[in-house]
């Protein structure tokens, strides 16, 4: 499935739906923009019965500064003991949480996102892979190789991937999210990284077995959806749009 992410009404949500109904009466995905570690049971009620994008919080002041304290051991263990804290809410409202790792948040490389869902990951928690959030400015010069090992890492743990654009911001330190096409990534490119990586994972095809089990998809999931976090508006959107899903097709069908 090939969606689209949008503004929500509220600054803190984002809602996800498929591009092939642009106006439904509700969304397939809604997005948590905020710290992940400040989500609490009382957040969760307008969520009922759908699957939230959430970051993997931050333990700094600032959601996308760099912090020290995300990168040690005893971080990914906050995040687990915060979403434990809220699971009987999670499941009385039947949400599932899909987290999407980021270079500046506590899963913020692929060793470290892989081996929290290989733990934590079940019918109820897992992986939107974002693979350019991934990115910090210095690895761009080789782009296409990160991208294809961040994949090949997460992709078959993920039950969605998010295809997106990032940019340096002025000071050449930070990369911001922008409109596909228009930062430091080929859109299509991505595109062909992932959906090789997702045919790969749902096939069995050309996949190394893992020490670990992978994380269990729902029956009947099938192909994670791709979700196309921005796209410009007018012509360059359309045709963009319907690049996108030939490609999608080709690979995996729609």
């Amino acid at each position: 499935m090939l969606c689209i992410e949008q503004p929500a009404h509220s600054t803190d949500e984002a809602w996800i739906v498929a591009l092939q109904a642009p106006e439904p009466a509700a969304p397939i995905a809604t997005r948590w923009k905020g710290n992940a570690l400040q989500l609490d049971a009382a957040d969760l009620d307008r969520f009922a019965a759908q699957t939230l994008l959430v970051n993997s919080g931050s333990l700094g002041s600032d959601l996308f500064d760099r912090h020290p304290r995300n990168w040690m051991a005893g971080a990914t263990a906050n995040l687990a003991a915060h979403l434990a804290s809220l699971r009987r809410e999670i499941e009385r409202l039947d949400i599932r949480f899909l987290i999407e790792p980021h270079s500046r948040h506590i899963l913020h490389d692929a060793p470290t996102a892989a081996a929290f869902l290989r733990e934590h990951g079940d019918e109820r928690l897992g992986l939107a892979l974002n693979p350019c959030a991934l990115f910090e400015p210095s690895m761009i010069t080789f782009a296409e190789d990160h991208l294809r090992r961040i994949a090949e890492a997460l992709a078959p743990l993920a039950s969605a991937f998010v295809l997106a654009d990032a940019a340096r911001d002025a000071s050449g330190e930070n990369l911001l999210p922008t409109d596909l096409g228009r930062g430091e990534f080929d859109p299509l490119i991505n595109l062909q990284v992932v959906l090789e990586q997702a045919v790969q994972a749902v096939t069995g095809a050309q996949v190394e077995p893992s020490s670990s089990s992978p994380v269990p998809r729902p029956a009947g999931e099938g192909v994670p959806a791709v979700i196309l976090r921005r796209v410009p508006a007018g012509a360059a959107g359309e045709s963009l749009a319907a690049n996108l899903h030939r490609l999608l097709a080709r690979r995996v069908g729609d």
